[in-house]
């Protein structure tokens, strides 16, 4: 069962028809069974591995408040810190260790054939962070292994996020309540919303951007489908969280926007603080900031931020592709900041427009980087952007899926104008007239049925 399948349909329609039924004291267990249905469902062995990593922080951090005032908690962190890392290196990064050492040692290493659990970077990251902030003393732990659990588990956003904090969901899953009528349709309009922005935009992008990728493209081509393939990531996983967003709504919980109109930041830095915001804010968290409070000064601070973009690019695959596009993104923001010091090239750079296009520029280069896994393919599609040697238009295919993901996509950046310089969201249509509620939601199922492509596939994120 995957996201948005007719069996996972069928399963949030019970889930949230039996959750309006039954008591209230019965509402999360309608929520857990539903969660590891869910799960159980992508693959049964799945189940052992989040119930594993679930009691792993639960205990660790029941443990801790036995000391409050003792560096045994530091113990206890470090124990939560390792077992949850080692499980994600053992199914997510061993191979490429592996191989990777075996490549250098020539010499034969061991591999296995395992297939990473969905879900297992977003969720081991959640209770990691958990176990953290109960350590820090910002969050108390959780007595209820039940809510502990629901709170790893929660399908809407288990396979791809966002990244919750404990302070932010917990508390809603222990006070359960019904939404309002408001509420529902809240949620009903950011469902359709991420729909639209999934079927319409990134699916009707993602195969012309495959193939480009594919094929001996000339630069001007490979540039055109760089910067399609950056739009088709951003809705694909965007729409994935408005969907995820919405769902919840249905159950009076709200979730944490993940996105905030990235491509209207003003610099890289910006961006990052837009995009996937959980993670970036995570890392910044848990990573990037007690190491700049250990090494301030330059240049160990630029390393720390270089180093914090390689780990946010390593999160998204265990490869080296991902590696160099973490590194890139890294060294650029570095770049950045120093031009950004130096004042005629401060009152270039900060012209708002300028700013904008290059940042769009940067990610449109390092667009390959996040998609091929092949380094020789990579480095032939990198070195014919760069080179501009090839200016010819070759045929393309796909033609009337592009121009209606280019039509959506003008919603979509029509939307995030409005969001960025009126504060206007989706969800507020839910308070104006009737009228209007049934007409926008009438627009945008209307849309999904004519320019949704069927069958686009899975998120994108589902593969991280």
């Amino acid at each position: 069962m995957y996201f948005l399948s007719p069996e996972f349909l069928i399963l949030a329609f019970a889930t949230v028809l039996l959750y309006y039924l039954v008591p209230a004291s019965y509402r999360r267990i309608v929520l857990l069974v539903a969660s590891l249905i869910f799960y159980a469902s992508v693959k049964l062995e799945y189940l052992a591995l989040i119930i594993t990593s679930s009691l792993i922080d639960y205990f660790a951090a029941l443990a801790m408040c036995r000391y409050p005032q003792n560096t045994k908690r530091g113990y206890f962190l470090a124990v939560s810190v390792v077992l949850n890392l080692s499980l994600l290196i053992s199914f997510k990064y061993w191979n490429f260790f592996s191989n990777s050492l075996g490549t250098l040692s020539d010499t034969n290493t061991f591999v296995h054939d395992w297939i990473v659990p969905v879900g297992l970077s977003f969720y081991t990251l959640q209770t990691m962070g958990y176990s953290i902030d109960v350590y820090r003393g910002k969050f108390k732990a959780e007595r209820s292994y039940g809510v502990f659990l629901l709170y790893t588990a929660f399908f809407p956003q288990l396979v791809a996020g966002p990244i919750e904090r404990a302070s932010n969901l917990m508390p809603q899953l222990k006070k359960l309540t019904l939404p309002s009528t408001t509420q529902v349709q809240a949620g009903i309009l950011l469902i359709l919303w991420g729909l639209f922005i999934k079927t319409v935009v990134a699916d009707n992008l993602a195969p012309a951007v495959q193939q480009a990728y594919t094929g001996n493209q000339a630069s001007l081509l490979l540039w055109g489908f760089s910067a399609a393939g950056l739009i088709q990531v951003y809705c694909d996983f965007w729409g994935y969280t408005e969907i995820a967003r919405g769902i919840a709504k249905l159950f009076n919980v709200q979730l944490s926007i993940n996105f905030r109109q990235p491509f209207l930041a003003k610099n890289l830095a910006g961006f990052w603080k837009r995009w996937h915001i959980t993670l970036t804010r995570w890392l910044m968290d848990y990573v990037q900031v007690p190491l700049m409070r250990r090494f301030p000064e330059e240049p160990l601070r630029s390393f720390v931020a270089i180093f914090t973009l390689v780990l946010i690019g390593f999160w998204h695959g265990a490869s080296w592709n991902f590696i160099l596009f973490g590194l890139f993104q890294g060294v650029v923001l570095t770049l950045w900041r120093l031009c950004e010091n130096i004042v005629w090239l401060r009152k270039i750079i900060l012209n708002q427009w300028v700013s904008r296009s290059l940042l769009f520029i940067t990610m449109s280069l390092s667009l390959p980087m996040f998609y091929i896994v092949d380094m020789q393919q990579l480095q032939q599609i990198l070195t014919s952007m760069l080179s501009f040697q090839s200016f010819e238009v070759a045929p393309i295919d796909h033609f009337s899926s592009l121009i209606i993901a280019l039509l959506g996509f003008t919603v979509v950046f029509s939307y995030d104008l409005l969001a960025e310089y009126r504060g206007f969201k989706i969800e507020q249509l839910a308070e104006k007239s009737l009228s209007t509620r049934i007409l926008v939601g009438s627009l945008l199922y209307g849309a999904i049925l004519v320019g949704g492509k069927s069958g686009g596939g899975e998120f994108v994120y589902f593969a991280f």
